[in-house]
Order: C-alpha cells, then sequence, then structure tokens
C-alpha cells in the first residue's frame, strides 16, 4: 500500500491532517469498472449493497482495484459524493465494495488475494503502477498529479514466517511491455541527468488515454465524470521512443512537451481525434531516420516559438492529415495561447520535413537518383497517372531509397521501376 499520513516520530496528530490517506497497491492490477444493475443487499454482504462488477479495461495508474469502493453516480443525482475531511466524514465518499464479479460471488472487499507473488514487479511499466498517492481538490475539481518516479520494487521470495525479501531499483524508467496511461501525470527529470526519464522499448505501445474511472465529482462538459488525460514532460525530462515503438494520444487527452522528446527509427507519436501536441518554447524534439509524427484529422498540434525542433534525416517527418488543426482543442482547457499558425513558419533544423496531407501527388516521367521521402493525401507513380505532366516512367536508380508515405492510398502504376540496389517502402 501507499499512504501519505502526514504524522511522524514526533506527531502522530494523524486526524488532524490526511488522516485514511491508504491506497492498496492490489496484484491484480487497477481497472476501469462498469457494473449491472438493480444491486442486492443479500446476508452475505452484511446486507450491503452488491452490484455485479466488471472489469473493463486494464489503467495501471487512473483505475481502481478490487480492494477500493468503487467510485460511481450509483443514485443517478449528477453528483459523486465526496467528503474531502481527514477524518471521518459525515457521509461515507460514494462508493461500492466488490464481492461480486461477473456474477460470482468473489468476496473480493475481503482482500484474500492481497499478497504479491514471487517475481511480480511494482514499477513504472507494471499494472498497478508504482506512484504518489494524489489528493483530490473539490475546487478545481481535479487531482493533483500522479508523478512518475522510476522506483520499482520486486518480490525476490517468502521466508517461512511470511517475510518478504524485495529488490528495490532507482531510475527503473524502461516500459516494456504495452501499458495505458490515464489522468494528470507529470514526467520530471528522475534520473537527474541528461539520460532519459522514460524509455518505450522497441515494439511496445504507449496508450496516453481518457480514463473510464471517475476522477471529478460533478460532470464534465461532455456529460461524464472524467478528466481528460493530461500527461506532462516537464522542463529537464526526458522521454525517449527507441525504434519500432508506439505512442498513441487519444480521447481528448494532451501531451504537452516541456523538456526533451526523442523518436527513433520507425517509430511512431499518434495524435488521434481530438487530441492534442503541445510543444512549449524551450521544448525539444528530436526525429531520427524514419521516425515519425502524425496529427490525424481531427487532432491537434500547437508548436510555441522557441521550440526546438530536429527533424534530422530526410525520412524524418510530422505529417499533419487534411482536417488536422494548428492550434488547440476549444473543448479543452488551453495551455497556450501562442500556438504558430503555419506550418511554413514552424522553425525546424534537419533534412526531414512538416507535410500537410492535403494534396493527391503524382510521379511520373521521373527517374529518382537520390533518397527521398514524398508524402501527400494519396500517391499516384507511373507512366500515365496524370495529365498535367508529360507521360514517362518512374525509375528508382543509383541505390536511392524512397519511401511513400500516405493518409489515402498509393498506387504503383504501369511504368514504375525499382532497379538492382534501389529499394522503396510504403506506409501509411
Amino acid at each position: 500500500y501507499i499512504e501519505a499520513i502526514s504524522d511522524d516520530r514526533s506527531n502522530t496528530a494523524i486526524f488532524s491532517s490526511n488522516g485514511n490517506a491508504v491506497k492498496w497497491f492490489h496484484p491484480k492490477g487497477n481497472y476501469d469498472y462498469d457494473f449491472n444493475t438493480p444491486y442486492s443487499t443479500p446476508c452475505q454482504s452484511y446486507n450491503n449493497r452488491v452490484y455485479n462488477f466488471k472489469e473493463i479495461k486494464p489503467n495501471p495508474i487512473g483505475g481502481q482495484s478490487r480492494a477500493e469502493r468503487i467510485r460511481e453516480d450509483f443514485d443517478n443525482n449528477n453528483t459523486i459524493y465526496v467528503d474531502i475531511n481527514a477524518n471521518l466524514p459525515t457521509t461515507s465518499n460514494e462508493g461500492y465494495d466488490v464481492w461480486m464479479r461477473d456474477s460470482v460471488y468473489t468476496y473480493d472487499r475481503m482482500l484474500q488475494d492481497i499478497a504479491f507473488q514471487t517475481g511480480q514487479i511494482l514499477s513504472m511499466s507494471s499494472n498497478p503502477c508504482l506512484t504518489n498517492l494524489p489528493q483530490y481538490n473539490n475546487s478545481t475539481k481535479k487531482m493533483s498529479p500522479f508523478i512518475l518516479n522510476g522506483i520499482s520494487v520486486k518480490i525476490m521470495s517468502y521466508s517461512s514466517n511470511g517475510n518478504a525479501n524485495v529488490k528495490i531499483a532507482f531510475n527503473d524508467i524502461a516500459i516494456g511491455s504495452n501499458i495505458r496511461y490515464t489522468g494528470l501525470i507529470h514526467l520530471p527529470n528522475i534520473t537527474q541527468n541528461a539520460n532519459a526519464d522514460m524509455i518505450i522499448k522497441s515494439g511496445v505501445t504507449m496508450s496516453i488515454d481518457k480514463s473510464g474511472t471517475p476522477n471529478r465529482d460533478t460532470k464534465t462538459s461532455f456529460g461524464d465524470f472524467i478528466n481528460p488525460t493530461e500527461f506532462y514532460c516537464l522542463a529537464g525530462s526526458f522521454f525517449k521512443q527507441e525504434e519500432n515503438s508506439t505512442v498513441e494520444v487519444s480521447n481528448l487527452s494532451t501531451l504537452i512537451i516541456n523538456g526533451q522528446y526523442e523518436i527513433n527509427d520507425n517509430a511512431v507519436l499518434r495524435i488521434k481525434a481530438g487530441s492534442i501536441l503541445q510543444l512549449k518554447s524551450g521544448s525539444t524534439l528530436i526525429v531520427k531516420n524514419s521516425g515519425k509524427i502524425i496529427i490525424e484529422n481531427g487532432s491537434y498540434i500547437c508548436v510555441e516559438s522557441g521550440a526546438n525542433i530536429q527533424l534530422q534525416h530526410y525520412n524524418s517527418a510530422i505529417n499533419l492529415y487534411e482536417s488536422a488543426v494548428l492550434g488547440t482543442n476549444p473543448n479543452l482547457p488551453s495551455y497556450s495561447s501562442n500556438c504558430i499558425s503555419s506550418i511554413s513558419t514552424i522553425s525546424k533544423t534537419g533534412s526531414g520535413t512538416i507535410n500537410r496531407l492535403n494534396q493527391t501527388v503524382y510521379i511520373q516521367n521521373e527517374t529518382i537518383t537520390t533518397n527521398r521521402y514524398i508524402a501527400g493525401k494519396n500517391i499516384y507513380v507511373g507512366h500515365h497517372v496524370t495529365t498535367t505532366k508529360p507521360p514517362g516512367n518512374v525509375v528508382i536508380t543509383n541505390n536511392a531509397n524512397v519511401i511513400f508515405d500516405a493518409s489515402g492510398e498509393v498506387v504503383l502504376d504501369a511504368g514504375f521501376e525499382s532497379t538492382a540496389g534501389a529499394t522503396y517502402e510504403i506506409k501509411k
């Protein structure tokens, strides 16, 4: 468990500040929960309400565990009752214990499976995730941030008397398996040096997503009890995507970069409809080789003047789909009023490109002898794919490598040729 009770060895007056500030880490993980109505009050629950709960989706940071009272507007009065008094609230916070899951009495509230097993790890990459214990602010209707810390705890063994032998590590910042992050999350300078503070390992997908677990007591403008996710790379922090990794920002979430963010070969940062990528003044974005940022239709990118964008290679790209927006989502809180309004005025270094994929590209009557990255809404390549150019073959030669990258379709028609030693690649 984690606790935030404010006592110490010289002051045990815990009931005046942060009493009851304890949260279990459950070895089965945190989830978004759903439930069936109506409830019952059987004798095996001591006549407490029993809802048939279901674990819907893993939610390592912003979710709840079987050991908790599940939060929801059970009384359908458009409010989830919360008393933030440190101890002995006048009325219990609105939530109910898990007695039943998937129509089976599991008695989870009895904590019968609360012990971590040998080999299990608590870390930034586990479910549950090892974080601090945020407090709810009834004025802002927000939780304080979950702060990533790089601490991991591994259960090595248990002795005969039940004591656990554990391995505690610091700067354990690698995300080695697919994971979903939700809530208000801060990535600080964990390592306190120039090394990465979070590494998404090769082949791993991180989803920065809206939670399915209530995190406020009143409804949002979207009609639910869930504040959208905000992930902050704080000043001095370093977020790194290894080759072939993916980060997806979805469901009205915001990724705010105030530190350094690096995208390596064939890794993708994808911003989905309604969500936002913000590059603050003083931040550094580095895209290497065929690393890429995709701003999908209906999503947003806000680049402030003073952001340092390095697109290091010819195939390093930021691609904005046709209806992607330069700016911020008007339906979400704005964290910048200084967004650059035109792609042509965004400053960058390196041989990579920032592209608006709103035009169809025709490649015809051309010999390509150097490496090229060709981006468009649709791409047509061949001898006679358009009437706006003279007909003629398209030949890739001289060991050149060409990448065709389209939000729509890529068509290689008659008259296209890639000679020995030359290569081409189609991306979507």
